[in-house]
C-alpha cells in the first residue's frame, strides 16, 4: 500500500482496513481488482509504502531551533532534535497504520521509506538546505534510529531507499526523476519507472530476507 492523505480516510477494525472516504474506496476497488477492503489475514507479508523522510521539517526546525554551536559530534544529543523524532513518530500516520495493524494480526510488516528530494530541488536552490547538510549524514542518521527502533518495538520492519539511486545523503539521483528521459520534468518529488523497478525489488528482497 502506498501511503499519503488517504491514510486519514481509512480504519482498522476486525482484521480489516477498511475506507471511510468515498474516493479512498474507489482506490481500493481499482487497485485491488475489485475489493473494497484488504482483509489483514488473506496476506504473508504485510509491506506499507511511502514512509517519508522530512527533510525540508528538519531543515526548518534545525535553521530555527538549533545553535550553531551544535556541531556534528554533538548534534545527536541535542534534546530539540531528539523531541522533534519523537513528536514525529507518535504522529506520523503510516507509523499509526503500521501499529494499529500489528494489534490485528502477527504477521510480518514492513514500512518502506518513499524517494528522496531529487537533486534537482537542491539544485535549485544551493543554500536552501544548509542548515541539515551542514551535520552531513548526522540527521538523517539519528531519524533512521529513532525510527528503526521505534518501530522494532513492535516488530515492525524499516526499509530504506536503495543507497545506488541516491545523490548523496538527502537527495536522490537525477536520473530518476519522473519525466527525465523525456525531458518532462514536472516537479521534483515523484520519480520515474526506472526507481520503482529498483526499489521494489530492493523492498521484496529485504522483506522476504527477513521474512
Amino acid at each position: 500500500m502506498e501511503c499519503g492523505t488517504g491514510l486519514q480516510k481509512i480504519a482498522v477494525s476486525e482484521g480489516t482496513i477498511q475506507p471511510t472516504d468515498e474516493s479512498v474506496r474507489k482506490s481500493f476497488n481499482t487497485t485491488s481488482g475489485g475489493l473494497n477492503e484488504v482483509v489483514l489475514n488473506h496476506y504473508g507479508l504485510i509491506l506499507l509504502h511511502g514512509f517519508g523522510f522530512p527533510l525540508k521539517g528538519l531543515n526548518s526546525f534545525i535553521e530555527k531551533r538549533v545553535s550553531a554551536k551544535d556541531d556534528a559530534q554533538n548534534i545527536t544529543e541535542n534534546a530539540g532534535l531528539q523531541n522533534y523524532l519523537d513528536r514525529f513518530c507518535n504522529t506520523n500516520l503510516i507509523i499509526n497504520l503500521a501499529l494499529q495493524i500489528r494489534k490485528e494480526v502477527s504477521t510480518p510488516i514492513y514500512v518502506s521509506m518513499a524517494p528522496m528530494w531529487s537533486i534537482l530541488e537542491k539544485r535549485s536552490d544551493a543554500q536552501k538546505y544548509e542548515s541539515i547538510e551542514q551535520y552531513g549524514a548526522q540527521v538523517k542518521n539519528m531519524f533512521i534510529e529513532k525510527v528503526t527502533r521505534f518501530l522494532e518495538a513492535h516488530d515492525i520492519g524499516l526499509i530504506q531507499q536503495p543507497q545506488g539511486t541516491l545523490e548523496d545523503d538527502y537527495f536522490t539521483k537525477e536520473e530518476f526523476i519522473m519525466g527525465y528521459s523525456t525531458n518532462n520534468i514536472r516537479d521534483f518529488g515523484h520519480m520515474n519507472r526506472e526507481y520503482g523497478e529498483i526499489a521494489l525489488s530492493n523492498m521484496m528482497d529485504t522483506a522476504l530476507l527477513h521474512a
